[in-house]
């Protein structure tokens, strides 16, 4: 029980912490790479 509550905490509080970071180093890091994919 402990070692499936490990995995399933660790991937939703990188998920939670990953958005917030990429959207602040993609959109200023890559302001015209996501113009050109879209």
């Amino acid at each position: 029980m402990r070692t499936r509550a490990d995995p399933h905490r660790r991937r939703r509080a990188l998920p939670e912490r990953t958005p917030m970071n990429v959207t602040v180093a993609r959109p200023i890091t890559a302001p015209a790479s996501r113009p050109v994919l879209r």
